[in-house]
């Protein structure tokens, strides 16, 4: 495992219920709906699932749902609740037995990445999905990385890596995905920064 994952895992460890609690101010109803609407049989994967709030989502929608968490704080909630969570990153993934993935689910995730490593996710996820499966990404947007604290007061910091728009599209486009939604927002579920969000289907 690198420094940059290792380091912005540690900040999850010590801040992840505190950023859970602003998480769960965000309405995610719309973009759940697209993402499940027609989707097919089988896995959905949430990419750092976090307490295990998206997973309780698609269960209450009757699919089945996995995670991966590294952060064993966050993990360990998710657990609590019920869900099926491996300690995994992104670059853990090809180490799993998953089942057939219908979704994969990856919310404020690949920003923690360098970008060539997000965009190697990109056509990794497309691998690993069955045909006409779903990818739901919602990621910051920027031309900047670097290392970050939410709040002055925090004494861990975690990598940032901001993405240009356009170029996330074309990652997606080239890697075998048809856009079915795209959209931009600023967060109001804290500080104000532009987003992306964006619902894919594997060709």
């Amino acid at each position: 495992m690198d420094d940059a994952t290792r380091r912005t895992i540690r900040y999850y460890d010590a801040y992840g219920p505190q950023m859970d609690a602003r998480m769960a101010k965000r309405d995610y109803t719309k973009l759940y709906d697209l993402f499940c609407k027609d989707l097919p049989d089988g896995t959905v994967l949430d990419i750092g699932c976090g307490s295990g709030r998206h997973l309780r989502e698609f269960k209450e929608r009757g699919l089945t749902a996995i995670g991966i968490e590294p952060s064993t704080t966050l993990r360990d909630l998710a657990l609590q609740a019920g869900h099926t969570v491996h300690d995994a990153t992104i670059a853990g993934l090809p180490s799993l037995a998953l089942p057939p993935l219908a979704g994969i689910w990856c919310a404020a995730v690949i920003h923690h990445i360098p970008k060539a490593e997000a965009y190697s996710a990109i056509r990794q996820f497309h691998q690993m999905l069955m045909p006409n499966g779903r990818l739901f990404i919602t990621t910051r947007l920027g031309d900047w990385s670097g290392w970050e604290k939410h709040d002055e007061s925090d004494t861990e910091e975690r990598f940032i890596q901001l993405f240009e728009e356009n170029e996330l599209i074309e990652e997606f486009e080239v890697s075998g995905f048809t856009m079915l939604h795209r959209e931009t927002e600023q967060s109001y579920w804290s500080r104000p920064l532009p987003w992306l969000n964006c619902i894919a289907e594997r060709r």
